[in-house]
Parts: C-alpha cells; structure tokens; sequence
C-alpha cells in the first residue's frame, strides 16, 4: 500500500474515530425514540454497508467484477479526495462546535434548547449533515473507484434526507413559526441550491 492508502486509511481512522466519540459521549443524553423514527439506526446501516462495499470494490475487486476503477486521474483524484475528506470532516467538526450542548445523537429537543443561526447555520440548516456527506465523497474520490464514490454518496445521501424530514418535523411542531421563518431564510444543505 502505497501513500495514497495509508493516507486513506489514517484519515478513514481519523474520521471513525471522532463518529465514535460523539456517538458514545452524546448517546447517554435523553433521546426520543419515537421522534427519532429510526432515523439514526438508518444512518448506521447505510453507513457501515456503503463502506463495506467501498472496501471491498477497492480491496477485493473479483466481488464487484473487478469494474469501476478509475485509473486516468490517478494518484491526483485520490489525494483530491483526501483534501475532500478533511473538508467534510471540518465541516462536520464546526457543525457540531456550534450546536454545543443542543447536538444530539437522536433526533430530540433538549432543555432550554434555540434556533442556532450564526456561523455555518446562518446559511443551511443541516451542515453537521453536509459535513458527513462531503466526507464519504472524499472517501469515494480517495478510493478512485466510481461503484464505491456512487454507493458513498447514494446511500448515506437517501439516509440523511429522510433523516433531516424526520428532524425538521420535530423542530416545525417545537418551534413552530419561527422554525418556519428559519427555513425560509436557509437551505437544507448546499446554499443558495438545496
């Protein structure tokens, strides 16, 4: 394995790491089951079975057919996607920074809890999502394989848009109004577009 793998492999490390630690130190809060709607459970799921077909296209080709490797842009796309990758986990990083004590691992409302509208989230209301999403796409440029860059980003992408309906329900029955004036003045994910 190369510089590119390692580099792959560490900033994959990096990013399971720091999941893990939010997941384990965020998860004791109180949560909502049925507000949650299985939203998290859903993102888990497409999470570790995109990644393991990523891997395996990469590692193993004889069980994808040996397809989808990209070779023209090489070793370039997959440092690019390096680069892509610590941007999404910034993203994801600051997101998360900014909420402080109101991001939660379930989707739930906490005591004393306020629209947050300065930094990343005065321009979209989902870019703790977004930061994940540009990470597994920097994940699947690093792998230089397009089966593994369209399950990267198809999977946890149909995930995170039921997951952000599922969380946006709740804060428009919290909220109310002002929730809706936020919305107006915001996109979801990408600004000015969606």
């Amino acid at each position: 394995m190369g510089l590119l793998g390692w580099l792959t492999v560490g900033l994959s490390a990096v990013w399971l790491a720091t999941e893990v630690n939010i997941s384990v130190r965020k998860d004791a809060r109180e949560r909502s089951e049925d507000r949650d709607r299985l939203s998290l459970v859903i993102m888990r799921a497409t999470t570790v079975v995109s990644i393991v077909f990523a891997v395996l296209a990469e590692l193993a080709p004889a069980v994808v057919g040996g397809t989808g490797r990209i070779s023209g842009l090489s070793p370039l796309l997959g440092y690019f996607g390096c680069l892509v990758m610590v941007a999404g986990l910034v993203i994801r990083l600051m997101a998360i920074a900014t909420l402080s004590n109101q991001f939660t691992v379930h989707v739930a409302i906490v005591e004393d809890h306020k629209i947050i509208d300065k930094g990343l989230y005065g321009v979209i209301r989902h870019p703790s999502y977004l930061g994940s999403l540009v990470t597994f796409a920097g994940l699947g440029l690093a792998l230089e394989n397009w089966l593994s860059l369209l399950v990267l980003l198809a999977l946890p992408a149909a995930a995170t848009i039921y997951r952000i309906s599922v969380e946006e329900k709740v804060l428009l029955d919290h909220f109310s109004a002002a929730y809706r004036d936020y919305m107006q003045r915001t996109k979801r994910l990408i600004p000015g577009i969606l």
